[in-house]
């Protein structure tokens, strides 16, 4: 059943009920007052019970009808020709011509129009009409009281009410069709607004961006205004569901969001704020924007705000990458040139101090002071030559050659490697791998490993726990360098990857420099995870197959 087919069975079905009550109420008032003097009051009666059950009788069929929902344009008219019969049967039980009741055939044809239209109004006027003629002409019909003699009072109630009813049929059926024709505009117009609506909808919830609507707020302060619409990515960025906070007050719902939008009235176009999400800070950029035009609130009150927000992490991370690497590129550049200039006098300085240890060796072989100190030069040049090739390496690194390798084999060999030559103690090491492929320079990337898990062994204790493992995510494999150690402070976690930076005794604060470099030239990322129970590190690098999933565990 269509929706217009829905209205008109709604329609008839009110019609039919309607009927139902003014029968019954008709039916009463003529047995309290006796009516038809020309009859005797059993016979009125008696007649009266026939009407009502009639009414009673079509009213339940009609219905059982209009249940069915076929054919409902052909019980509309039905339906008008049953209000004028019973109309005029009701008008000749009490009086014919002269009833009290002629005034129903008007009622009835006004129902008609009602029921279906200028169709329904006529086939109403026309059998009103006929009645009345029958009962004056005088065609016997049971019960129906018909004049002992015509004059002209009569005739002109007959025409009066004749005319009346085609009067009445012709204003109603004018009627019902502006109405009808005002029913339908509105109908589209409804319709209209139901598809704007519902495409509104569509283009907030297909948005990348969050979108939020605010209700009146009242002093200028959007915080306490309502939530009325939020989108699904909006949602997700904040945290929250979307169905909970719908009608809540922004401060309620988003405190953080609250005091950043009301601190940002009056500035840029833009502001930033940083949301709490279970254990990590989610930063929000904003703008904020009154709703245009006036939306029925008080003269205090503004009509609404519109929020669209971004999540900006992400692209801050990035954007702090690709400054330290610019940074970074620019200090090295700069150092490259200086570190050349001191290797070759460090090594005319260590070649000397070998050659006068050699002749030290010779002339006093027993040993003696100059020895020690030939000694210390020697070891300190090393040291310093280290720390120049480091530089440098870090500084212009090679270009990596890269391709598909095996990434779980590589893991597993270099921790094999970095557990049988250094000094690892008690300290329980471990290695889970997946096997996986991805792209990388072997002895690159052998150095990032072997450079995290000296820089984990030098964070733990003697008892520590060092970890590596190696899976695949998606379209990148994943390599991760953990320790539970006493983790890096906040404060210094930004700095960790600055060439030079250390807070090590001895450290030259190039190794973790020249793991960044190295990653971010294999286009890959790495994250430092760190707290009071430990470090973790992890990689990102880029596949180029898919790769099995089996298992491996050392350690």
């Amino acid at each position: 059943m269509t929706a217009s087919e829905s209205d008109d069975a709604r329609r008839l079905a009110g019609l039919i009920l309607l009927r139902a009550l003014i029968s019954s109420a008709l039916f009463g008032a003529s047995v309290l007052t006796n009516f038809n003097g020309s009859l005797d009051e059993a016979t009125s009666r008696g007649g009266l019970f026939v009407y009502l059950a009639a009414a009673y009788a079509s009213a339940a069929a009609e219905f059982l009808w209009v249940l069915s929902g076929s054919r409902l344009a052909r019980l509309a008219l039905l339906h008008a020709g049953v209000e004028a019969a019973l109309a005029a049967w009701l008008i000749g039980l009490t009086g014919g011509a002269e009833s009290p009741f002629t005034f129903l055939l008007l009622i009835a044809t006004v129902l008609g129009a009602v029921a279906a239209g200028s169709s329904g109004a006529f086939v109403a006027a026309t059998l009103a009409s006929g009645s009345l003629l029958t009962m004056v002409v005088g065609i016997p019909i049971a019960g129906f009281a018909a004049p002992t003699h015509v004059d002209a009072r009569i005739v002109a109630v007959v025409l009066a009410s004749g005319g009346g009813c085609f009067a009445t049929a012709a204003l109603a059926s004018y009627l019902t069709q502006r109405l009808q024709r005002a029913g339908r505009a509105l109908s589209a117009r409804e319709a209209e607004l139901r598809n704007l609506g519902e495409l509104y909808l569509k283009v907030a919830q297909s948005l990348r961006s969050g979108l939020m609507t605010l209700g009146p707020a009242s002093a200028g302060h959007p915080s306490s205004a309502a939530i009325t619409l939020l989108n699904e990515p909006g949602a997700h960025i904040l945290g929250v569901s979307a169905k909970t906070v719908q009608g809540m007050a922004l401060a309620q719902a988003v405190p953080e969001l609250a005091r950043a939008v009301d601190a940002h009235l009056g500035g840029g176009p833009r502001a930033e704020c940083a949301i709490r999400q279970g254990t990590r800070n989610v930063l929000v950029g904003f703008s904020v924007s009154p709703l245009k035009g006036d939306l029925g609130t008080r003269a205090d009150e503004s009509p609404g705000s519109v929020l669209t927000f971004q999540d900006l992490t992400e692209q801050r991370k990035i954007e702090e990458v690709l400054r330290r690497q610019t940074h970074l590129a620019s200090l090295g550049e700069l150092a490259a040139g200086l570190a050349h200039e001191v290797r070759n006098p460090l090594a005319a300085i260590s070649g000397a101090a070998q050659m006068l240890q050699q002749f030290e060796s010779q002339t006093a072989p027993g040993g003696s002071d100059d020895r020690k100190l030939f000694d210390v030069i020697q070891r300190e040049s090393l040291h310093l030559e280290s720390l120049v090739s480091d530089f440098l390496t870090f500084a212009r690194p090679p270009t990596p050659a890269l391709q598909d390798n095996d990434l779980a084999e590589l893991a597993r060999t270099t921790f094999e490697a970095f557990r049988a030559t250094e000094q690892t103690g008690e300290r329980r090491l471990s290695c889970e791998v997946t096997d996986v492929s991805a792209i990388f320079d072997p002895g690159q990337l052998r150095q990032v490993i072997w450079n995290l898990l000296r820089n984990a062994l030098e964070a733990t204790s003697l008892q520590g726990h060092i970890a590596l493992a190696v899976h695949a995510t998606g379209g990148n494999a994943l390599l991760q360098v953990s320790d539970d150690g006493p983790g890096i402070p906040t404060e210094l976690r930004d700095r960790i990857f600055e060439p030079f930076f250390t807070t090590k005794e001895r450290g030259t604060g190039l190794g973790l420099a020249l793991v960044g470099r190295i990653v971010g030239a294999h286009a890959g990322t790495i994250e430092v995870d760190a707290d009071d129970f430990g470090t973790r590190f992890t990689i990102t690098l880029p596949r180029a197959t898919e790769s099995a999933q089996a298992v491996g565990t050392v350690g």
